[in-house]
């Protein structure tokens, strides 16, 4: 084989070095992952517009006499200027698949190494490209008279949810829907009838199946409700004056709760969570997103709320019961409350707050953001 100083040597003065024949069969093993990866994509070699044509000599091995001799090789493109950041091994033959095409130039080296990379990630954007489809709109209602009292589920996905209380004794449903054809949106159907737990669930029903930019946003109004399961995803979350135990998740969508009769277990992410006249224990949990929280005046708590990019603002009612801990990372803490409510400020971070003996005790964490708590 080609000793190592004769292809330092070819390398140096911006030619090529010829190897022996059986380095064509050397195994890619040792070789850079995306140089064996390129070895699989046959293309084409082109050579730079700044490639001049000249008279070169070549580094050819004399396998008869066992020796390396210099010799015309006549006209060869290189590039000029050379390349002046590219390692010494990459202008070296050795360094790359026999597939690859030699002299190395500025745009073998894009055609080579860039292109597929650009083709690869043109793939990638391709297959996203119906994310900007225009879409066909239209809109479904049903009533359900008299239903009895139950437990509510509704469920959908890049669509929001708003549930409150109505004033007849039917509910009410409205649909939005989004679909890639005017065909598919009409064979679009809302499920609306009891579930096999006795819950009363409502869902849309896609041809096949949903297609990743359909979606279908719900209005609801009904009499009352013993309890709520709500999720969607890129969507908002609304209810108002409910009651019973609501179960809100969303995702890439805000969480808002107004005069709420129950216990609140929320969850969203790149959202914010708000919640007003909470009469029973709030557990709320995002990221990326504000916490609002204001609790009636008689409700003892507890809360837990988590968060991180984003501030927490709790007001509590003189019902409040229980010790509260608050910590940031990376923020302020602020307490303004009366003065018979003990305040142990442990650090710049971090804070006790006893409001009475009894009671369970709260929770307050965030990240890069401010803690305020004060009475309502």
């Amino acid at each position: 084989m080609t000793s190592p100083s004769t292809r330092r040597q070819a390398a140096r003065i911006g030619r090529t070095a010829f190897l022996e024949p059986e380095t064509a069969t050397r195994p890619l093993r040792g070789r850079p992952p995306l140089i064996r990866i390129l070895s699989m994509i046959p293309l084409p070699c082109f050579e730079a517009p700044t490639t001049a044509w000249r008279k070169t000599s070549m580094l050819v091995r004399d396998h008869s006499e066992g020796s390396s001799k210099e010799q015309a090789h006549g006209n060869r493109a290189f590039p000029l200027p050379p390349f002046p950041n590219i390692p010494r091994s990459f202008r070296n033959r050795a360094f790359f698949p026999p597939i690859l095409e030699f002299p190395m130039t500025y745009s073998s080296l894009f055609a080579q190494v860039l292109v597929p990379s650009l083709i690869l990630s043109g793939c990638g954007c391709l297959s996203s490209c119906d994310a900007f489809q225009k879409l066909e709109k239209g809109e479904q209602s049903k009533t359900i008279q008299n239903p009895k009292p139950s437990k509510l589920k509704v469920t959908t996905q890049n669509g929001f949810i708003r549930v409150s209380k109505g004033k007849g004794p039917n509910i009410d449903i409205h649909a939005v829907i989004k679909a890639r054809s005017k065909e598919r949106l009409e064979a679009v159907r809302i499920h609306a009838a009891k579930g096999q737990d006795g819950s009363f669930e409502i869902y849309a029903i896609f041809p096949e199946k949903r297609l990743s930019n359909e979606s279908c946003s719900f209005t609801v109004t009904l009499p009352q409700t013993r309890g709520l399961v709500l999720k969607t995803s890129n969507g908002s979350i609304t209810i108002n004056q409910l009651q019973g135990p609501a179960n809100l998740q969303s995702s890439n969508g805000a969480l808002k709760i107004f005069d709420h009769h129950g216990p609140l277990l929320l969850s969203t992410s790149n959202g914010s969570v708000q919640v007003r006249d909470a009469d029973e224990s709030v557990e709320a949990k995002t990221s990326n997103g504000r916490i609002d929280v204001v609790l009636r005046e008689d409700n003892p708590g507890p809360v837990q709320l988590k968060t991180s990019n984003g501030s927490i603002h709790l007001k509590v009612g003189k019902g409040f019961q229980g010790s509260l801990h608050a910590r940031t990372s990376n923020g302020s803490l602020q307490a303004d409350l009366p003065d018979e409510i003990r305040v142990d400020r442990k650090s710049r971070r971090e804070m006790d707050i006893h409001f009475s003996d009894k009671g369970q005790e709260s929770r307050l964490r965030t990240s890069n953001g401010s803690i305020q708590v004060e009475m309502r």
